[in-house]
Order: structure tokens, then C-alpha cells, then sequence
């Protein structure tokens, strides 16, 4: 069967698409691509063999999508990727490709790290095993990334809702909810010219005075110059200075020996009269200690008065309220679990749930989901395989349900019990 594998030499990702049985090349759409008639479909080659055929892509100097959401997402961060592949599916659709075969795996989605522009690998395949719907994608996004807590997050419950509408998934919706007032096509800027390092041979744009890699000059080293005596490099015949290391190019006369009082914290000399050490910022005279806070936090002194700690940023002193949650109690095991996220989903599937139910095998992989709206809380069957209960009656598939303060809810033969604080 096909078989993509990722491999990663350095700012260099090489992905490779084997073919097997039905699948077959596309020779119109790969010809298509490699023309660069899609901004955001990255080119494919062939690559054949008495063993193998196989496509492959390569990417440099970019990142994953997987380390561009590591950390917190904000919503600019999150926009940027519909920003891409919306525009990217509706190509397809208008030119007869298969938008499924859009291979999208957040370890093969890239990203150009200052701009956020992001770039996909499209299979020109016919009869592919591994063309998924974008859809399938798009909707689980919410839950595998953690977002700011500090931006609003209407526009997540926007994205929730569109998916959970049980309408046929269309790039065109999407767009006009999400990103009405963007334009369809976005138009790269032209990539500067590229020349290759005298030192280090990798590539810089033609304006760079240094090389970004190795930190050389970009220009070449001088013929006929006269070497360095500290680093060896050739320079211009005359030179004062290395271009390379800043070194004299002639031995500076050494001066005589000044006077020095020593450093009384790293014990350097420094000129006579000195009133802070050149070398570590220290007084050279004892300073009387002046009275200090210490952080609750990290334990660091502080000026007497801080309202925060210079150390580690956190409040000099403890705040008084903590951020209220609803909760679930589990009955079985009596554990409380915090529902902290707008949209919480709980099932047996560790990697897409935020609570997930180990020891039981009557809950599905992705069993519900409890939303927060403002002050009112709901319940939404994900077409589980042993339904939800409210208050002992089965809820409906993907039908928000409200729930109440003390309300009891069953996943398949589990019990919980919904607090609001």
C-alpha cells in the first residue's frame, strides 16, 4: 500500500509519497502545479526506479505546522492557515482536482515563520488511498491546539458552530464566516534573489552584507592581500583591521601597567577612581543592602513596594480571586475535572479529548462535547455509539442540549454529575 514518509536534514524537509496499486500519476494536474498556477501548492517530482515510484516535495527553510502551533495560537496565527488552504480547495474545485488529496498532516503542512504564509503538498494522484476530505481536518483543528487566553474567543465558537451545523462542508461558507472581506487569491511577494555564501555556501538574499548562516562576509576574500595574524583570513594589502575577526592587522604596542582597584564581586581590575566594575556592572564600593520583598513566586528580592517581581513578572503579592470553572464529578472514582475550555470534549481517545475516559470501553473516541456561551452551558452528542443521557433521557446526535447546575449526565454506562460554581 502507498506509504508517506517525512525525512529532515537540517532546514531541509524531503516528504515522499510511495505509489502502489491502483493509485496512478496525474500528469495533467502535476504539470499543472509545477507551472505555478497554485500560490499555495508547493511542486512535485517524479521519482522512479526498478523498486519504487514515488513522488516527492521538498521544502527549506520553513517550518511545520506542528512547531508554528506549539505554543500559544492566537487568533491571527489560527486565521492564517484558512487564509491559505481555503483559497488552495477552491482552485482545485475550480480547475477538476481532487481537493482531497490535499495531504493535510500538521507535520507536513509548512510555514514561513515571519509572515505566516503557509504551503501544502497536493498528491496528483488518481485512485489515491490517501486522500482524506479537508473537512475531516478543519473541524478536529479546535481541539489539538491551545488557544490565547486573552483574545476573545467568539470567533472559535463561530468555527465550532459551522462544523456542528450538519450542513456539506463548502471552502465558500467557511470563507464568508470566517474570513468575510478577505480576498479569494493571495498573491506571494517575489522571493529575493539568492546568492550563495563565499564561506559557508548556503543561500542569502543578494542585499545581505553577512552571511545569516555562519556570519561571514558575503563578499569574497581579497587575492593578493596580506593575511590576518590572528584568524589567517586574506585582506586587502593596507588594511588596519580584519574584515573578518576586527583583529589589528599590525601588533598594537602595549600600553603600561595603570594602577587598578580589584572588583570586591568578580576581582577584575579596573582604572583607579572607578565607581562600577567594567566588566560585571557591580559597585566598586560595598553598597549598604537596602531593605527588600521577596517574591511569593520564585523567592527573588525585590525593591520594598514592588507591585511586581523584576525577576519572574508575577504579582509581589497573591491574588485573591482564581478564575471559576463549571466542573464535572465523576461517580465512579468521585474525581473532579475542570471544564476550562469554551468547547470541552470528553472520550476515550487521549489525543483529541480534554478529558478522557481510560477504563472504559463503552465510551466512544469522541464522545461529547460541553459548551460554554456566556452564562449558559449545553451538551452535544457526537454520534457516539452508546448515546448521552440528560438527567437519564438520551439526547439527540449533534443537537445542543442545555444543562443545568446538578444535572446529571451518562456517557454510555458512565455517570457524571455537572456543577456550575
Amino acid at each position: 500500500m502507498a506509504q508517506i514518509t517525512t525525512a529532515v536534514s537540517g532546514r531541509k524537509y524531503i516528504i515522499k509519497n510511495r505509489l502502489d496499486y491502483p493509485e496512478a500519476l496525474n500528469e495533467r494536474e502535476m504539470n499543472a502545479i509545477e507551472s505555478g498556477m497554485f500560490p499555495h501548492l508547493m511542486p512535485v517530482r517524479l521519482d522512479k526506479s526498478k523498486k519504487e515510484v514515488a513522488l516527492k516535495c521538498t521544502f527549506e527553510n520553513m517550518i511545520t505546522l506542528q512547531e508554528y502551533y506549539s505554543g500559544v495560537v492566537t487568533k491571527t496565527m489560527f486565521l492564517n492557515l484558512l487564509r491559505c488552504l481555503l483559497p488552495a480547495i477552491r482552485d482545485c474545485e475550480k480547475s477538476y482536482m481532487d481537493a482531497n488529496n490535499i495531504y493535510l498532516d500538521m507535520n507536513c503542512i509548512m510555514v514561513e515563520p515571519q509572515s505566516g504564509m503557509m504551503s501544502f503538498v497536493y498528491w496528483p494522484v488518481m485512485n489515491s488511498v490517501t486522500a482524506v476530505n479537508p473537512a475531516v481536518f478543519l473541524s478536529d483543528l479546535p481541539y489539538r491546539v491551545v488557544f490565547d487566553e486573552d483574545e476573545d474567543k467568539q470567533y472559535i465558537m463561530d468555527y465550532i458552530d459551522f462544523f456542528q451545523s450538519g450542513e456539506p462542508f463548502s471552502a465558500v461558507a467557511l470563507q464568508k464566516v470566517m474570513l468575510s472581506g478577505d480576498p479569494w487569491i493571495y498573491t506571494p511577494p517575489i522571493p529575493p534573489q539568492m546568492i550563495p555564501c563565499p564561506s559557508c555556501g548556503q543561500p542569502n538574499p543578494d542585499s545581505t552584507e553577512y552571511c545569516m548562516y555562519c556570519g561571514a562576509p558575503m563578499e569574497g576574500t581579497v587575492s593578493g592581500g596580506q593575511p590576518c595574524p590572528f584568524c589567517g583570513q586574506n585582506n586587502a594589502a593596507g588594511s588596519d583591521f580584519c574584515q573578518f575577526c576586527g583583529q589589528p592587522m599590525q601588533p598594537q604596542p602595549q600600553p603600561e601597567p595603570q594602577p587598578e582597584d580589584l572588583c570586591p564581586n568578580c576581582g577584575r581590575g579596573n582604572p583607579q577612581g572607578s565607581k562600577f566594575c567594567l566588566y560585571c556592572g557591580a559597585p566598586m564600593q560595598e553598597q549598604p543592602v537596602a531593605p527588600q520583598d521577596f517574591c511569593p513566586h520564585c523567592g527573588q528580592g525585590n525593591p520594598q513596594g514592588s507591585q511586581f517581581c523584576l525577576s519572574c513578572g508575577q504579582p509581589m503579592q497573591q491574588m485573591q480571586h482564581q478564575p471559576m470553572f463549571p466542573y464535572l464529578i465523576r461517580e465512579k472514582t468521585g474525581e473532579r475535572v475542570a471544564v476550562d475550555k469554551p468547547s470541552f470534549r470528553i472520550g476515550k481517545e487521549r489525543q483529541y479529548c480534554d478529558y478522557f475516559v481510560s477504563d472504559n470501553s463503552a465510551v466512544s473516541r469522541s464522545h461529547a462535547d460541553i459548551l460554554t456561551k456566556g452564562n449558559r452551558y449545553f451538551i452535544v452528542d457526537n454520534n457516539s455509539t452508546n448515546k448521552t443521557y440528560v438527567n437519564f433521557r438520551a439526547i439527540p446526535i449533534l443537537t445542543e442540549v442545555e444543562i443545568f447546575d446538578g444535572t446529571k449526565l451518562r456517557l454510555a454506562n458512565e455517570d457524571f454529575t455537572f456543577h456550575i460554581n
